[in-house]
């Protein structure tokens, strides 16, 4: 039997559309999806673009349904043992996450305080009802952390993402408690937004922001893009267009000051881009001007990345990969992740693959 209900994660169904291409192209003919009735995704937010290609690929392969299957998003995680919210319901936005289950108590807090804030105030989105957990087996202090009663005795779980509920009660999910990026006058902003105009760029596949180091002042952090890419394009011409779709389209804050390219973003088991591996990519790379490193999603099960290094200091491979391996143990250990779940890494040693043209001169003119 086919199945007619989807719940999967947005890498899979961009899976799923390129596989029933290739088929399509084999026998020369559209494949008729016509017995799926509904997709609901989670995991990550989709970006308009994507939702409005899928929309239409869908729609041209149901030749036997009126109405068409539109991609709808919902929210929840383990914490709640299902979806909180999704986007099925009549008159949702399907660019936000939807509207409560009726099961589902939905508030917005200010993260510290707990207290409730009105519609429209972003805060950190609270959940309690039915579905949540009793708690993490066998960890107290980490129950502890995530669950608390309310005054009216309620346990309410904090899901650690930033959020609104909009006049109409739908929730709009912004990012990360952890990944707010602080600005030296002590604002802060949110990095999905900047990824989602960022990946409105047609020739943009994936975009993670990561904090780097305020250049002009003494304190704070300002954004830096990472990013994948549809096709090959001219590393200058896709800074320049990253650089300006956010200068152009959104507040001087979110201004990006350094831009990266790279093959591919990595992707959690549940298919959510790897902001883990990206920042931690990102302090590899920040050690040493002539170390270059890449992470990729690595494809044994014994590992859960894939680190490729190329070496053009001065020092050994063995000493570079002494101080890279404790900089990555240094930054899991500060961000209090268990030995146990800390991320298995494998290691090798490249030439000449990812540095530009003028460090590669440089390079080979140190190791002659």
């Amino acid at each position: 039997k086919k199945p007619n209900i989807i719940f999967t994660v947005p890498s899979f169904l961009e899976e799923f559309k390129s596989e029933i291409e290739k088929q399509e192209i084999n026998s020369n003919k559209k494949v008729d999806l016509s017995f799926i009735d509904a997709i609901i995704i989670g995991g990550q937010k989709l970006p308009s673009k994507i939702i409005d290609e899928l929309d239409s690929f869908f729609e041209k392969r149901q030749p036997k349904k009126e109405l068409k299957v539109k991609i709808n998003t919902g929210y929840g995680s383990s914490e709640t043992s299902a979806a909180a919210t999704c986007t099925i319901f009549d008159g949702c936005d399907r660019k936000k996450v939807g509207k409560p289950f009726s099961y589902v108590k939905l508030k917005i807090v200010d993260s510290e305080t707990k207290k409730e804030l009105p519609i429209g105030e972003v805060g950190e989105i609270i959940i309690s009802g039915p579905t949540v957990m009793q708690g993490y087996y066998n960890m107290e202090d980490e129950t502890k952390k995530v669950l608390y009663v309310d005054d009216h005795n309620n346990v309410n779980y904090c899901t650690g993402d930033i959020g609104f509920i909009d006049k109409n009660g739908e929730l709009d999910v912004i990012g990360r408690i952890r990944k707010m990026i602080t600005m030296y006058n002590g604002y802060k902003i949110a990095s999905p937004s900047i990824e989602d105009m960022i990946e409105s760029l047609d020739i943009i596949k994936d975009c993670v922001i990561v904090p780097m180091k305020d250049p002009n002042h003494a304190k704070g952090e300002v954004p830096k893009a990472y990013v994948s890419l549809i096709g090959n394009y001219d590393k200058d011409l896709v800074i320049k267009k990253v650089k300006d779709i956010v200068a152009n389209n959104m507040n001087e804050r979110n201004k990006i000051y350094d831009v990266i390219i790279v093959d591919n973003i990595p992707i959690t088991k549940l298919g959510k881009k790897d902001f883990k591996a990206i920042e931690i990519l990102d302090l590899m790379n920040s050690m040493d001007e002539e170390v270059k490193c890449a992470i990729y999603n690595s494809s044994t099960t014994n590992f859960d990345y894939m680190c490729e290094i190329e070496n053009y200091s001065q020092f050994s491979d063995e000493y570079v990969l002494d101080k890279i391996m404790k900089l990555v143990s240094e930054k899991e250990e500060k961000e209090g992740i268990k030995v146990e779940k800390r991320k298995n890494i494998k290691y090798e040693f490249t030439k000449f693959r990812y540095l530009d043209k003028d460090c590669k001169e440089k390079c080979k003119v140190l190791n002659k």
